[in-house]
């Protein structure tokens, strides 16, 4: 199966043997911040959110819940992508024709298919947030994995994995 030009900031592929205590997660969904929030801040925790479509849409939502299996119901901004660059030096562009907010991309054009662009750039640093046993603060109970990205010069963060280690 091809991999669609518009995902390829991230890796769509990627399995782990079962006995090795970490489940794969990402999903290119890209968080504004630096790292997957700290266990006291789960459920309140909001944050911009940028996703890229497998029916190649950037779609924006601007504040939105980081950890929530409720997916929202309308993004704040959604437009169909009409041109890819990229991956290059960790940077992939994002061309559209209908504009997109200031924070996540500029304009380039008064015409044609390519008017604004997105840049995605994955920096290839992993960030961990840890979480304590409820029983033994001093006690791991998961490791957080994310991914860093940048996006029009902005922080953002890819969710990739979870950890158990066994003690």
């Amino acid at each position: 199966m091809k991999v669609p030009q518009y995902v390829k900031y991230y890796s769509t592929q990627l399995t782990y043997a079962d006995n090795i205590g970490v489940n794969y997660t990402a999903d290119g969904d890209l968080y504004a911040g630096k790292q997957y929030p700290k266990e006291t801040d789960l459920l309140s925790a909001k944050a911009a959110r940028i996703t890229v479509t497998s029916d190649g849409y950037l779609e924006y939502y601007a504040n939105t819940k980081v950890f929530s299996t409720i997916v929202d119901p309308k993004p704040t901004t959604s437009v169909k992508i009409t041109k890819v660059t990229g991956p290059a030096d960790g940077k992939t562009n994002l061309y559209t024709k209908q504009p997109v907010p200031n924070t996540i991309g500029k304009r380039i054009s008064e015409t044609g298919t390519a008017q604004y662009v997105t840049t995605i750039k994955r920096l290839y640093r992993t960030y961990a947030t840890v979480t304590a046993t409820a029983r033994d603060k001093a006690e791991t109970d998961s490791i957080d994995i994310s991914a860093g990205y940048q996006v029009n010069g902005k922080s953002y963060f890819m969710y990739q994995a979870i950890f158990f280690p066994e003690g």
